[in-house]
């Protein structure tokens, strides 16, 4: 499995829509489920689907920056251009704009990728298992897994 891989808009769009289809799920069994569909399944189709783009707020501006003049205040020495530590718009589309053709191309992707079995089979492994349960205890206590 890929480390490190992201899904775009089209995804996002994707999962937001089969999430709000399957809110009765318990939170183990979503895990289990619907879960491997975005980090296992969609990150490794081939459609081309616009990148997240996200615009950063003013409040988040101001935010940072405070936060970087209080690190400067400390006098703790700092490696780097502390602007780099300011927040930056990305490019790329909102999943809110991501038209229906686009979320049924990538649904039927997904689904015609899980019965062919070659994108499940990663999450039938013992080792999926355990990462899935490692997430979930992380979900629980508010952190994140690698």
């Amino acid at each position: 499995m890929r480390q490190n891989t992201s899904i775009g808009a089209t995804s996002v769009a994707l999962m937001r829509e089969l999430n709000a289809q399957v809110t009765d799920l318990p939170r183990p069994e979503h895990h289990r489920i619907v879960k491997p569909l975005g980090n296992l399944v969609l990150p490794t189709l081939d459609v081309d689907e616009p990148t997240i783009g996200f615009t950063v707020p003013d409040w988040l501006r101001r935010r940072s920056r405070t936060i970087v003049d209080n690190l400067l205040r400390t006098g703790v020495r700092v490696v780097g251009d502390p602007a780099e530590l300011e927040p930056v718009d990305s490019a790329g589309t909102s999943p809110d704009d991501v038209d229906t053709d686009a979320r049924l191309e990538m649904a039927l992707a997904a689904l015609g990728a899980l019965l062919r079995e070659d994108a499940v089979q990663p999450w039938r492994r013992a080792d999926y298992n355990r990462r899935a349960a490692q997430a979930e205890q992380a979900a629980q206590r508010g952190t994140k897994t690698q």
